[in-house]
């Protein structure tokens, strides 16, 4: 069993399952293609499918190891383990990880705006304390 701040005890198996449908569910919502089998292949067994593409490959493979280290983190949330964890959850993927966003972004099909990028560190403070 696994103990730690955020989640109290839970068993490997738990722990496995909750990962595989975190990563493939999260990243699925932006577009990625994998199944969950596919992700259970990566994150469980260390199976690579055949003709994967690369970038699917590391958004669910990033989740590992930002899941691991938001489990072992022993700190309140704040926007500088908001900041860890997108380094970790984009590494591979963006240049900029670990950073709040620059330019501003839309959701398709929503029905609100996203906050505007000068707005993003005040909001992130305001919503952490």
């Amino acid at each position: 069993m696994l103990e730690n701040t955020i989640m109290g005890k839970i068993t490997d198996e738990y722990k496995d399952d909750l990962l595989v449908r975190m990563a493939h569910h999260s990243t699925a919502i932006e577009g990625n293609t994998l199944t969950q089998g596919d992700t259970t292949s990566i994150l469980i067994y260390g199976y690579i499918p055949k003709g994967m593409n690369e970038r699917e490959y590391y958004e669910v493979k990033n989740y590992k190891k930002a899941f691991s280290f938001l489990l072992e983190a022993e700190k309140e949330i704040s926007s500088t383990l908001m900041k860890q964890y997108h380094k970790l959850i984009m590494e591979n993927l963006r240049d900029d990880n670990g950073q709040f966003k620059k330019t501003g972004n839309m959701v398709i099909g929503a029905d609100f705006e996203p906050t505007k990028p000068y707005l993003v560190p005040s909001m992130i403070e305001n919503w952490c304390n």
